[in-house]
């Protein structure tokens, strides 16, 4: 579960809401809080989209 914390936290540091997040990584808000949860797991290279899209520049 220590993945989805990260997510959660990399998103909350970003301002984004569930479904922000999903629509900049291309997945449901509800994807999203499956991954926060760890409820669902996800492949490196969507990890690493997501990593991406969540870090700020």
């Amino acid at each position: 579960m220590q993945l989805g914390n990260e997510l959660r936290h990399l998103r909350e540091r970003a301002g984004l809401e569930l479904a922000d997040a999903g629509e900049v990584i291309e997945r449901t808000w509800a994807t999203v809080s499956k991954l926060e949860n760890g409820i669902t797991g996800i492949r490196q290279k969507p990890l690493r989209e997501v990593g991406r899209a969540l870090t700020p520049k």
